[in-house]
């Protein structure tokens, strides 16, 4: 067994008591404190790191003291060498002490319980046996995949153009993220918690072997961009206008820790620049199965940020009672890794807690090596179909589509349901990210009348019924707004009128994006929109419609 797989996996009786717990209520240290003796000292059964330990501290714990402050005080009298004081993850530090002094710490009134940190790592890629499609797209097969129902491929990427995602943040959390031209300037620098500075690395470089944190930051959000040699290349990602915050927690050698992993979700807690429901994190490491990182997880999804992580590339039930309770967190969005053929990609981890399944082999992806290098074809595994999964966050979050909650019901929502085949658990919802269809009209308006669009035609939707909601998307030059009427004209001829008349908005011009729930409808055909101008007027110019859009 490899010691990343041990490490994912339940360790001692006293974390199993709480996993217990966590399946029932989540985790809550008072009540594990309630049932066990004084003194809650919890080891790591496997992968620990001797002599390092997170400190959790009760609430009511000397309130007139800061965190810092107890720190000390338990130090004074027990010993050992505080390190990182928590600001939002949890109230407590950690500390590095022999295990004697661990155990005695436990048992002081103010402590809560302690955990001893543990080892962990970057996904490992798999091998990728199988081989890409020999025909040459414009686009790169994963995103092709992702934005149709049904095959063959059209060879475009037709989601929400170079600036989806441009009002949200996307944290990395990874190796780092090195300059390439593919994210432009919207990569910003987060932590480091790495010693990698003291091997003289800069704060934040990706200096790992393959460019994990690299690849994996572009298939969330990289987009086109002009080789130095003046060669086009397509954009890797799914949301090409997001902010893409470098948060480092695994080294060169890819390796991480517990501590350092709540550090990095402490620092995103604590980001000033973080906005309640724009904003998703991509997790593509080893996650701990230790109580504290839960729980900074839950504070993450409880304070308006969705969790994506990986399922990992072992080939097992990553939802058994054999893997640490975070992967069946109620928060997080578990992500499997499809291939080409449409199936569960063979590395891949499955079972009834993945939330969605997205390409993740032969993906082209960003290089750390150069500003202008690819990966082609060859970053691989559920590291490639997490942060793609994160992409899509970020465009239904740049939508205003409400809390991590509602992000993952509508994810779902938008999926496709009848994809994939030959999946062990169903349902296997695989990504879907629109089908986007436009129309630039200028068609002028008629004072007291309708005027109808030009077809948008749809042919390559799968499902049977449209999606229950659909996004109608409309530019109109006009006097006064609130005269106007629009209705969107289903295949079948059926009219879905989605803005009345409001004789009170004097305002001028509609630039507004509508839902419109047309699910019982067949979504391939022609839909057209009908402008109605209810108000005589004396206008010389009645306006017009310059643009409407549908996505699915």
């Amino acid at each position: 067994m490899s010691t990343i797989l041990q490490h994912s996996r339940i360790k001692s009786t006293a974390t199993a008591l709480a996993a217990a717990v966590v399946i029932s209520t989540g985790f809550a240290s008072s009540a594990i404190a309630e049932t066990e003796a004084p003194g809650d000292f919890r080891p790591a059964a496997s992968d620990a790191i001797e002599g390092q330990f997170i400190v959790a501290l009760k609430k009511d714990a000397q309130e007139d003291k800061n965190t810092t402050a107890i720190a000390q005080d338990l130090v004074s009298k027990y010993g050992g060498e505080v390190g990182y004081v928590f600001k939002k993850a949890l109230r407590g530090f950690s500390i590095r002490i022999d295990d004697a002094g661990a155990r005695e710490m436990s048992t002081d009134p103010s402590v809560d319980y302690i955990e001893q940190n543990e080892r962990g790592e970057i996904e490992k890629e798999p091998s990728l046996n199988s081989v890409p499609s020999p025909q040459e797209y414009d686009v790169s097969w994963n995103m092709d995949r992702i934005d149709q129902r049904t095959r063959p491929l059209d060879g475009s990427f037709n989601s929400d153009g170079t600036q989806g995602g441009a009002t949200t943040r996307i944290y990395v959390t990874d190796t780092g993220i090195n300059p390439h031209k593919t994210f432009g300037n919207r990569v910003e620098f987060g932590v480091d918690v790495t010693d990698d500075r003291l091997r003289g690395k800069s704060e934040g470089e990706d200096c790992h072997a393959g460019g994990h944190g690299t690849a994996s930051a572009s298939v969330a959000a990289g987009g086109s961009y002009a080789t130095d040699s003046g060669d086009s290349v397509h954009g890797y990602g799914v949301a090409r206008g997001a902010k893409i915050v470098n948060v480092k927690w695994a080294n060169c050698e890819g390796f991480t820790d517990a501590i350092k992993q709540v550090q990095g979700l402490d620092w995103i807690l604590d980001d000033p620049e973080r906005v309640p429901n724009k904003s998703v994190i991509d997790m593509s490491s080893d996650l701990p199965g230790s109580t504290f990182f839960y729980d900074a997880v839950t504070q993450l999804v409880a304070s308006g940020t969705v969790v994506v992580a990986s399922a990992h590339n072992y080939n097992d039930n990553v939802c058994t009672s054999l893997w640490a309770p975070i992967y069946a967190h109620p928060g997080i969005i578990l992500v499997g890794a499809t291939n080409e053929s449409d199936t569960r990609a063979e590395h891949s981890n499955y079972g009834g807690c993945i939330d969605m399944w997205a390409p993740g082999e032969n993906i082209p992806a960003a290089s750390h090596t150069s500003n202008d290098s690819s990966r082609q074809n060859n970053f691989g595994g559920t590291s490639a179909a997490a942060p793609a999964v994160a992409g899509a966050v970020a465009l239904l979050q740049q939508r205003n589509l409400g809390d991590p909650a509602a992000i993952r019901g509508r994810l779902q929502l938008e999926a496709s349901e009848e994809a994939l085949s030959g999946m062990p658990n169903y349902p296997a919802p695989l990504l879907h990210v629109g089908g986007h269809y436009a129309a630039s009209p200028s068609l002028n308006l008629v004072d007291n009348g309708s005027v109808v669009s030009p077809a948008i035609t749809v042919n390559d939707q799968g499902d049977p019924r449209a999606r229950q909601y659909l996004r109608v998307k409309v530019a109109i030059i006009h006097h006064t707004r609130g005269d106007l009427a629009l209705d969107l004209i289903a295949p079948d001829g059926t009219s879905y009128r989605f803005r009345n008349p409001a004789p009170g908005d004097t305002a001028s011009n509609i630039f507004q994006e509508f839902n419109v729930d047309a699910h019982n409808e067949a979504p391939n055909g022609a839909w057209k929109l009908r402008v109605t101008d209810t108000k005589v007027g004396s206008e010389v110019y009645d306006g017009r419609l310059d643009t409407w859009s549908l996505q699915f």
